[in-house]
């Protein structure tokens, strides 16, 4: 295994079966799962909503400093409640629980729409016989599903991480080796899927341009894949809390990664939303791997 080089594009196993409804199946179950998710969030801020006091909050902004005053639904008689600063806060409160409720509840509406057009059986019948189009003619479904940068880091050679190649143990359904079977689980869901990924990839993290300086000059990140926003997700798990220094090395290199640029396609650097994590718990069953995948291929969501 040491300098074994690779290419992403190696991991993929049956493309032609795996990036057609199974993929697409996932997508519509983690939708449905947003839709749940913030609407469950929406009942909870109208229920926060239900106790706080009425009126409206009006702000003054005057040479001689800033006034408050407190309006009721029912009149234009205003209060000033400057000295009332608890009130002062409950209205702002109310008034941004008014406005975050009706921008989650636009987002359901958006979300449970795309989720029925995409549950219509016609409709995935033709994506699926345009898919089968690409498929019988011989094409990489890769090459469709991710971005021309997002292919050309497929196909780039990397080095894996030449340490402690004796621990390279566990082998995923694709016989890729890897050092645990938690990481084993990750690299099976995305040979299940059809998609690429990297395994013990050196991420380099680079000066912040103000002479900060990471932890350390450079990681082995657990897994990295092409996510549906047009970038990379960078993905580390973490399981192995029972060796000493663990816990501190490991938010050390959160803290690099969210700190410090990270470029894996040329002129693109990861942004924070483009690393994700995971625990041993969070990929204890198939649905809740499934919920970390998600989070790996929408890393915004």
């Amino acid at each position: 295994m040491l300098n074994n080089i690779r290419t992403a594009r190696d991991t993929v196993r049956n493309p032609s079966l795996s990036l057609q409804l199974s993929l697409i199946d996932f997508l519509l179950v983690s939708t449905a799962s947003m839709i749940h998710t913030v609407s469950d969030h929406v009942l909870d801020l109208k229920k926060e909503l239900a106790i706080v006091e009425d009126g409206k909050l009006r702000i003054h902004i005057r040479k001689e400093g800033t006034h408050f005053g407190y309006v009721l639904q029912s009149s234009d008689s205003e209060t000033n409640i400057t000295d009332d600063m608890d009130l002062v806060y409950a209205l702002a409160r109310k008034e941004f629980l008014e406005r975050s409720i009706h921008l989650m509840q636009n987002d359901v509406k958006r979300l449970q729409l795309a989720l029925d057009r995409s549950k219509d059986a016609r409709e995935r019948i033709v994506f699926h016989n345009r898919m089968s189009r690409f498929n019988d003619a011989g094409l990489d479904l890769t090459r469709i599903l991710f971005s021309k940068e997002q292919n050309e880091w497929i196909d780039a050679s990397y080095s894996p991480n030449p340490f402690y190649a004796q621990n390279l143990k566990y082998p995923t359904k694709g016989n890729l080796m890897m050092r645990s079977n938690s990481e084993v689980k990750l690299g099976n869901m995305s040979e299940a899927f059809g998609l690429p990924y990297r395994y013990d990839d050196l991420v380099t993290i680079l000066p912040d341009g103000h002479g900060s300086m990471p932890y350390r000059e450079t990681y082995f990140s657990d897994i990295k894949i092409p996510n549906l926003l047009g970038g990379i997700t960078i993905h580390e798990h973490f399981g192995a809390f029972h060796i000493e220094t663990y816990s501190t090395d490991s938010l050390k290199r959160l803290s690099d990664y969210r700190s410090f640029p990270i470029e894996e396609i040329p002129g693109r650097r990861v942004k924070d939303s483009e690393i994700t994590w995971s625990f041993e718990s969070d990929i204890a069953n198939s649905d809740k791997l499934k919920q970390v995948f998600r989070r790996m291929l929408l890393p915004v969501y």
